[in-house]
């Protein structure tokens, strides 16, 4: 797959000025085109969340995660900006001995359209909207929801998204007491969030 990138690339390199990647995953990619990075994540720091999973996913990851982390380091010397989000991931990002200059921190931006004008009463506590797998910190949540229950016995999480970790997701609720804590909604279209956003009190990132 990636050779057929490049292949195309190639070919049609004259036409573009950069060429922008975007990790996680970010293809190693030998071409003559200006490469900006952006970074929402290193696997330098996400492999360890796998550790003890073990679907497909995470055991391809355990599998090739020495040859992933090294095609991103190579991928990030060689290009001549990288942007990421948080100085944290710059941290991370020394550890690859790059070159720091050509590393710029952009802050976090919400869209306009997300700033809710709905008047709504709050239904819920905590909403949760992503992926759901490991790598999304859905472990942290389910540990931290019984420690959160103990003061706040009706507390209620509203979970939007779907993946690999949702049935274990759905399973460690029951196992904590919790399900009836828990509502799992699956994808949501994006124009419906707002609103689940603005019935809810707390938006956690973990």
């Amino acid at each position: 797959m990636v050779m057929k990138i490049i292949i195309i690339l190639k070919k049609i390199k004259n036409d573009f000025d950069i060429l922008h990647l975007h990790s996680p995953l970010v293809p190693k990619i030998k071409i003559s085109l200006p490469k900006i990075v952006s970074v929402q994540s290193l696997w330098l720091e996400e492999t360890k969340y796998f550790k003890d999973s073990n679907d497909y996913y995470s055991l391809a990851v355990k599998l090739f995660e020495k040859q992933v982390i090294q095609s991103e380091k190579d991928t990030l010397k060689q290009a001549n900006l990288i942007c990421i989000y948080s100085k944290q991931e710059k941290k991370l990002l020394q550890m690859y001995n790059l070159n720091l200059p050509k590393i710029n921190v952009i802050s976090g931006i919400i869209q306009s359209n997300f700033v809710s004008t709905y008047k709504t009463k709050k239904e819920y506590d905590v909403i949760f909207v992503g992926r759901l797998n490991p790598r999304k910190g859905v472990k942290e949540i389910m540990k931290a929801a019984p420690l959160i229950a103990k003061k706040f016995p009706f507390i209620r999480f509203l979970i939007i998204g779907d993946g690999i970790s949702r049935k274990w997701m759905e399973k460690e609720a029951e196992k904590i007491g919790l399900k009836n804590n828990f509502i799992f909604l699956g994808f949501v279209v994006n124009k419906k969030i707002v609103r689940y956003f603005s019935e809810s009190r707390i938006a956690i990132v973990p």
